[in-house]
Formats: structure tokens, C-alpha cells, sequence
């Protein structure tokens, strides 16, 4: 199928670029946007060397919101692999994304921490302050220890 020729021709010249050590970080950029990533659910064993590239490059050529997609897959990653520590260590560095203050909470709760869960909440209230749904979640919180 054509798809997958080009997608083929594009991770081979990723794959081009990021052996050689050139910096061509608008063209991994370009291939990301245009050929991989509407077909990165067929990146394969490549998928993590792919997007720490991409995250690298977006962020050399300013280009923020490819790096944060890139970033958010990489935790979607982790989170699926069940490597729950490093995921939480890759959230810590979004500190100014509601959404991963949220995807921390989770992950807090999943491994039974009441009190980082809690305070993961009341971030994403900073934010946004009149969310009656974050007042629930955080009494949902605060709520969850003394159900056992």
C-alpha cells in the first residue's frame, strides 16, 4: 500500500538523520507532522527512539506543541507498560499542564499515595477555580483512605 511505503520512507530517513548525528531538526519535524505521526500506531519497536527524536527537535526549532504531543505519548508509554515511577517522574516536568496534574493525580492514586493525589487536585483547582468537577474529585480523594 502507498501509506506504508511512505511511511517506511520517512522512518528510514529518521532513521538516516539520527545515525548520522545531523541536526536537520526542522526536517524530523516535517516528517513527524506529514508522514509519521498520523501512522504512529504502526511505529513498532521503533516508537520510543522515534519520538525522543521528534521531542528533541521540536523543541531545537520552537515548536512547542509538537513537543508536548510527542512528550505525552512517551508517558501514554510508560503508563502502559506499567513503569508507573517513570511515568510520575516525566509528569513532574509539566508542571504548568492542568492535563498532567490530572494524569498525576491517577497515577498517585494507582499506587495508593492519598496525599500527593490530593495535592496533584488542588493544582488543577488553582487553574481552574470554579470546575465543581475538581471539587468532587478532590473529596473523592479525601474520601478514598477511610473506605477501607
Amino acid at each position: 500500500m502507498i501509506a506504508d511505503y511512505v511511511l517506511g520512507v520517512a522512518l528510514a530517513e529518521l532513521r538516516r538523520i539520527r545515525e548520522s548525528g545531523l541536526r536537520s531538526n526542522s526536517r524530523v519535524v516535517e516528517i513527524w507532522c506529514k508522514d509519521v505521526e498520523p501512522k504512529s500506531h504502526k511505529l513498532g519497536q521503533e516508537k520510543w527512539v522515534i519520538l525522543e527524536q521528534v521531542f528533541v527537535a521540536a523543541l531545537d526549532v520552537g515548536n512547542g506543541e509538537v513537543a508536548k504531543v510527542a512528550r505525552k505519548r512517551f508517558i501514554a508509554i510508560l503508563k502502559a507498560q506499567g513503569q508507573i515511577k517513570e511515568a510520575v517522574d516525566e509528569l513532574n516536568n509539566f508542571m504548568a499542564d492542568t492535563e498532567a496534574w490530572g494524569e498525576l493525580a491517577d497515577l498517585y492514586l494507582q499506587q495508593g499515595d492519598f496525599k500527593h493525589a490530593a495535592f496533584c487536585v488542588e493544582e488543577m483547582m488553582l487553574a481552574s477555580p470554579h470546575n465543581h468537577l475538581l471539587h468532587q474529585r478532590l473529596a473523592e480523594v479525601h474520601c478514598v483512605p477511610f473506605q477501607f
